[in-house]
């Protein structure tokens, strides 16, 4: 019998019945302390193949073992409150789950509209080069109502970027902007139109995703039961 990795049209009839079995269950099935809501309204739409090979995953920033099973690659924004929220609550459930199953590669898409956001991208690109892009993502995602108030140089003391004078003049230079005008290039090519743009092992979730729908293609994907 094919499996959902051998035959992605599997998937994607898997994905539309068990989205249409959240929307008629979710309050049966609901825990009892139920986790954040995203701030965003999720499509309902099945997730879209764009990227059969998984070309995308191989540029950007992984966190996660190059031989995991599945592979959400996230084009993302700072200041976006929804990538927040992909951040610190969807990711991390989904990583507590699974393990070492999955892995996220990390890939720019500063809108704007966030008056922060670019320059929160090249902070980025400039913590990575300094072995704490992890650290970097978690630090800010994790204050982001303070990016404005506290400057990128604090951020990056937190984070333990040890180099900070480095770090200063790394956010002066433009090298930092081929990478992320890259990453943008390829969320315009997969018909990314806000952030997160969510892409699990080659779908692309067009406007956005729920948890509900992440666990139950995680869980398509890697084949086992998650771990409580």
């Amino acid at each position: 019998m094919a499996s959902f990795r051998d035959d992605p049209t599997n998937l994607l009839a898997f994905v539309a019945v068990a989205c249409a079995v959240v929307t008629t269950g979710i309050i049966a099935r609901r825990e009892l302390a139920p986790k954040p809501a995203p701030p965003f309204a999720a499509s309902r739409r099945a997730p879209v193949l764009v990227d059969s090979q998984r070309h995308l995953a191989r540029s950007g920033h992984r966190i996660g073992r190059e031989s995991a099973r599945l592979e959400i690659v996230v084009f993302s924004d700072m200041e976006c409150p929804a990538c927040g929220w992909f951040a610190t609550n969807a990711y991390p459930q989904l990583k507590q789950r699974y393990g070492d199953q999955i892995a996220l590669v990390y890939r720019h898409f500063p809108l704007a509209g966030h008056r922060n956001a670019y320059a929160a991208a090249v902070a980025t690109e400039c913590a990575a080069a300094q072995g704490r892009f992890e650290a970097f993502h978690d630090v800010v995602y994790g204050q982001q109502k303070l990016l404005g108030l506290k400057t990128f140089s604090q951020f990056a003391s937190e984070s333990g970027v040890a180099n900070i004078p480095a770090f200063e003049a790394c956010m002066k230079d433009s090298s930092a902007a081929a990478a992320i005008e890259a990453d943008v290039r390829a969320a315009n090519a997969i018909g990314a139109t806000g952030t997160p743009a969510i892409v699990v092992n080659g779908w692309h979730f067009l406007g956005g995703a729920t948890m509900d729908q992440l666990d139950s293609v995680t869980r398509a994907l890697t084949s086992e039961k998650p771990r409580h």
